[in-house]
């Protein structure tokens, strides 16, 4: 196991194509994954990607959420705040602390205006 967490295998097999099953120390899944020969040495590894909150390595089967802002966080650095739809809005966390800063900033506005202070406007008709 790597210092990232990730379990990797070095074999010391004759080069071929050859595969090993390596397994994510975030999500538990197992991966099938080819073994690349160097030298005579044998070396398997996972793609992954970083959460930019937390910094924890995430293999594709990992739950992975994208902010608003563009970046890539797991589902531990990540909040869901209500925009008057069902689901609401998946958010970074500190996405989500400006989200709620103008939340707050916006009900006495929107309360002056007769409108719900969930930042979402009635459609009236006459």
């Amino acid at each position: 196991m790597n210092s990232a967490g990730w379990m990797e295998s070095e074999e010391t097999a004759a080069p071929g194509p050859s595969q090993v099953t390596l397994c994510c120390s975030a999500c538990d899944t197992y991966q099938l994954v080819e073994v690349d020969y160097d030298s005579g040495q044998g070396c398997a590894s996972l793609t992954v990607r970083s959460c930019s909150s937390c910094q924890q390595d995430l293999c594709p089967f990992c739950t992975q959420l994208w902010c608003e802002c563009g970046q890539i966080v797991c589902q531990d650095c990540s909040v869901t705040v209500s925009d008057g739809t069902p689901s609401g809005l998946t958010l970074c966390k500190a996405c989500a602390a400006e989200w709620e800063d103008d939340e707050r900033e916006a009900a006495p506005e929107l309360a002056a205006l007769g409108q719900p202070a969930g930042g979402v406007a009635e459609s009236r008709v006459a």
